[in-house]
């Protein structure tokens, strides 16, 4: 007869019991880091959006001024009095999008070498300048529309934008993030105010005066700026 220690555990039985008090704290930690790697991703991407859309606003003054080096005029300023004329009208909705009076053309086609009716300035004829001098895609098959849309996917223009003070050539992008127009106002005027500057909000302004950028409400609020770069500002 065999005697059966005893005593023994039972080999086939499995350890009960929860999470130690070390062993929820490591893994609280290692969500407090993937957390922080996430926000801190997100944050950079919202970082180099913004910046792209920055770079987008200088270099489409570049290719204003280049473009008068060579013709003499701003594109757009189809009878040459040193203003582009197309009067735009300031977002009049939360989101900041144009007027459909003030939609590029959706119709596709090459752009001409002035899109101008009578002489007079037209909201297409800026973009349309541009690219019969290839300084933006020339590609027949694209609208200006298409060619006129900005990194944050909203439309972008030339105009003229009377403010209370004067009429003055503009750059304006349409349907940008708050924070990002807030942030590119800052990175060119030092500090983001919205009323003044080169950098001034679109929305909801008369022909009196700017507004200053509201309060951010924790939506995906959208804007309109525009950024006077000639002179007198």
């Amino acid at each position: 007869m065999t005697n059966t220690p005893r005593g023994l555990p039972n080999q086939q039985a499995k350890k009960q019991g929860g999470f130690t008090l070390v062993e929820l704290a490591i893994v609280m930690v290692i969500i407090g880091i993937l957390l922080g790697a996430l926000m801190n991703g997100q944050q950079m991407i919202d970082n180099a959006r913004g910046k792209r859309v920055f770079a987008e606003v200088k270099e489409l003054e570049a290719l204003v001024w280049t473009y008068y080096d060579r013709q003499g005029v701003f594109p757009g300023d189809c009878d040459g009095n040193g203003l582009v004329g197309i009067a735009l009208s300031p977002a009049l909705t939360v989101a900041g999008d144009p007027a459909a009076a003030d939609d590029l053309s959706v119709a596709a086609g090459g752009p001409t070498l002035l899109d101008c009716d009578g002489g007079a300035d037209s909201k297409d004829s800026a973009i349309a300048d541009l690219r019969v001098e290839k300084l933006l895609d020339f590609d027949v098959n694209k609208t200006n529309l298409q060619v006129g849309t900005h990194q944050a996917n909203g439309q972008m223009a030339l105009a003229t934008v009377t403010d209370g003070a004067a009429t003055r050539n503009a750059i304006v992008f349409w349907e940008v993030p708050l924070w990002m127009a807030e942030m590119i106002d800052a990175n060119i005027d030092g500090s983001a105010t919205g009323d003044a500057g080169r950098v001034r909000a679109f929305n909801n302004v008369s022909a009196t005066g700017n507004v200053a950028w509201p309060a951010r409400d924790g939506t995906d609020q959208t804007f309109a700026f525009y950024y006077l770069f000639d002179k007198g500002f």
